[in-house]
């Protein structure tokens, strides 16, 4: 469990008359854990690359999840093709490099990131359960889609509608990666944020 995706911290509790008992097996010695699989559902994959590839402002949200999934690179390589827009959440930072010029930083709780994230008409939310912080303290309306990714099924969808997708982070970038660049074929037309391309809405929200 801790080592599984969402990864973290675990509770074990023993009860006490267990661990006064006497033991009659043998040491462990050869104890090895590893990761269960947590991979998106192949339709839920197939719905948010229709919304990705017919997206004209998508905008990317990576959040922790996105580091502890190891989703670096795949992030990264969506955000380039889709020639969007990424803020990292305080948890996030790292996932995607910080003087990309894609990259909103971590300017999360700014209002004018937040106006980007509002006018983004598909948010890819990778690893963020779109809380307090993210959510510019709950005052972030967005107008378009929502895509959200967490491999925790208690925050899709908590906070915002969402097309939910209970996947590890890296998997599920990963088959979004493959999966759009066999539906783009060269001819999508870039961004367009109101006459601006995403690089240059970028340098003038960060120069704001």
């Amino acid at each position: 469990e801790a080592v599984s995706s969402p990864a973290g911290p675990v509770w074990i509790e023993i009860p006490q008359n267990v661990l006064l008992d006497p033991v009659i097996v043998p040491p462990v010695e050869d104890a090895l854990a590893e990761a269960a699989d947590n991979p998106p559902r192949t339709e839920l994959v197939k719905e948010a690359v229709k919304w990705l590839a017919a997206a004209r402002r998508p905008a990317i949200i990576a959040g922790g999840g996105a580091r502890r999934g190891r989703a670096e690179p795949w992030l990264l390589s969506r955000a380039g093709k889709l020639h969007a827009p990424v803020v990292c959440t305080p948890g996030g930072k790292g996932a995607f490099p910080w003087n990309h010029e894609l990259s909103l930083q971590s300017w999360i709780e700014d209002r004018y990131t937040t106006e980007v994230l509002e006018d983004a008409d598909v948010l890819l939310v990778v690893g963020s359960s779109l809380g307090e912080v993210t959510s510019n303290y709950f005052t972030m309306e967005p107008r378009g889609r929502i895509i959200q990714i967490d491999a925790e099924p208690r925050v899709l969808e908590s906070n915002r509608p969402a097309l939910g997708i209970r996947a590890d982070a890296g998997q599920a970038l990963a088959a979004l990666d493959q999966a759009l660049d066999a539906v783009l074929d060269g001819t999508r037309g870039e961004p367009d944020w109101h006459g601006l391309s995403a690089e240059a809405l970028v340098k003038d929200t960060l120069a704001r």
